[in-house]
């Protein structure tokens, strides 16, 4: 089996992440062996997204259930730069099944703040003309909205015949309406949650991979589940009263004032480069407490009860080795710790 996958990065997710797996043996070792009362030395991967493909060293050799590719997190087209080893199926029905959405979402949000110079797809058809027209409706640096025709626009409407010229089209003349399809809300959300679930799992391990949070995300991403809350519930770009002065981070951050709705968030950076749009959505994880997702609930309910509410977010303060048995509960101990006074 060829990877492209060089030896420095198997070597680098091997390390990374095999102390955090290996805590979990009942999780993954029935992948290997079919008994493993004495269990040979080895060095283990499993694939965070499906839990069946591995990847693992034993006796120097190496053997693979499936192929395995590096993942972008956020994807590529609305700018991901961070990276992650995941079996090339899982990134492939990623990739055709939902992510394409979220760049679709991305520039819809940014059209609907009033975004200069952002253009949204759009489709025209002139009343009592039969065809239509490929466009283009996007806000000008003056307010105003504009359309215009793409180049995929050639020979959808046919030419006016000279009857309809002469007569204005037989008198009931030429009215355009324009059409603004629909986005896939539902494609984006998975996107961004699956975004979020490799930032955990990069921040946590396998510990966060087989919690209760984990494998809500995944019963999500495969349509088994729904998320707890609307996703997402803040957005953040230069439109947002508390982008001003304010250096928002990125990544595994937590809220830390107010103190009733202190919560873990995952804040993903996002961009279109064509239109040099960023912004930053964060995505709330539930905290290992939270088995019925109340305070997750409770939160999000917070911000819409209090849109102008001030609230302090907070990098993670914490760094832990993968070979740190519950790195995804230590945080959340550690963080009720912190003084919010």
């Amino acid at each position: 089996m060829n990877f492209s996958i060089s030896d420095n990065d198997l070597k680098k997710y091997l390390f990374k992440f095999f102390g955090s797996l290996s805590q979990y043996p009942q999780n993954y070792l029935p992948l290997i062996f079919d008994y493993y009362t004495d269990v040979p030395k080895h060095l283990a991967y499993v694939c965070p997204l499906c839990l069946k493909s591995i990847f693992y060293t034993e006796n120097i050799v190496r053997h693979f259930t499936d192929n395995f590719s590096l993942d972008h997190f956020p994807p590529k087209n609305v700018g991901g730069k961070q990276k992650m080893m995941i079996c090339k199926k899982c990134n492939n029905t990623a990739g055709y099944s939902y992510e394409n959405s979220l760049k679709d979402r991305v520039i819809r949000e940014a059209y609907n703040r009033k975004i200069n110079n952002i253009e949204v797809s759009a489709k025209t058809n002139i009343e009592n003309v039969k065809g239509w027209l490929h466009g283009a409706v996007s806000i000008t640096d003056t307010g105003d909205t504009v359309f215009r025709l793409t180049d995929k626009a050639k020979n959808r409407i046919p030419p006016l015949t000279m009857k309809q010229n002469e007569t204005n089209n037989g008198g009931k003349g030429f009215k355009m309406n324009i059409t603004i399809s629909e986005i896939d809300k539902k494609k984006a959300t998975k996107a961004l949650l699956k975004t979020a679930y490799l930032y955990c799992f990069d921040y946590w391990g396998y510990e966060f991979v087989f919690s209760f949070a984990g494998k809500l995300l995944r019963d999500v991403l495969n349509d088994i589940a729904k998320y707890p809350i609307d996703i997402p519930t803040l957005w953040f770009d230069n439109k947002a009263e508390i982008h001003k002065g304010i250096q928002i981070p990125t990544g595994m951050v937590f809220i830390q004032k107010p103190k009733e709705i202190m919560s873990m968030f995952v804040n993903i950076p996002l961009s279109i480069k064509q239109n040099d749009y960023k912004c930053i959505v964060p995505i709330q994880i539930p905290n290992p407490d939270d088995i019925k997702f109340e305070n997750m609930i409770r939160v999000q309910q917070f911000f819409y009860d209090n849109p102008s509410q001030q609230i302090f977010i907070k990098p993670m303060p914490f760094e832990f080795n993968m070979h740190y048995p519950n790195p995804y509960s230590k945080s959340w101990e550690e963080l009720k710790k912190l003084s919010v006074d």
